[in-house]
């Protein structure tokens, strides 16, 4: 477990790399709540909801 927390900020720091400034703030949100969930089918469910939420 001790593990899971440096990989997530390297792959949120990655991922923000990626992002514009003035949605960064949003993207980390918005991952932040699927790494929030207690397993794979809750967020694979989160991040459908995630997306659907970004098409709008």
């Amino acid at each position: 477990m001790a593990l899971e927390t440096p990989r997530r900020m390297h792959f949120m720091r990655n991922l923000l790399a990626h992002v514009p400034h003035k949605d960064k703030k949003q993207v980390a949100a918005w991952v932040c709540t699927i790494f929030a969930q207690p397993d794979l089918e809750s967020a694979q469910a989160q991040l459908t909801k995630v997306k659907s939420e970004e098409e709008t």
